[in-house]
């Protein structure tokens, strides 16, 4: 995740410290949620990378190739910039399809 976020990003040592520390807990939240958990900073460039993710073990993955190091897409940014400049949680209006089943991201801005 360092390496990512030093090559990408233009975030202080003590937020990618906090960031560290923040996904410590996740593996408990993503089951709980029975959700895939994906952490997108922004990077230099005006665009987003995935820089961590945690798969639940109480259901199924979403994502089962690692994107880790991912650059998010098009639409997936307008919803990311919306999170950011509203400081409120974003959800697409249609769900996506991944195989045989949809699913509804949600874009939930993280603030320090």
């Amino acid at each position: 995740m360092s390496d990512l976020i030093s090559r990408h990003c233009d975030l202080p040592a003590s937020d990618v410290e906090w960031l560290h520390l923040l996904i410590g807990d996740w593996q408990v939240v993503s089951d709980l949620a029975f959700a895939d958990l994906v952490l997108w900073v922004p990077t230099r460039e005006g665009s987003f990378i995935s820089v961590a993710h945690c798969r639940p073990s109480t259901g199924a993955t979403v994502y089962y190739e690692d994107i880790v190091g991912s650059v998010a897409s098009e639409a997936q940014r307008e919803l990311f910039e919306q999170a950011r400049a509203q400081v409120q949680i974003q959800r697409p209006r249609e769900p996506q399809w991944f195989g045989s089943f949809t699913v509804r991201e949600e874009v939930v801005p993280v603030v320090r």
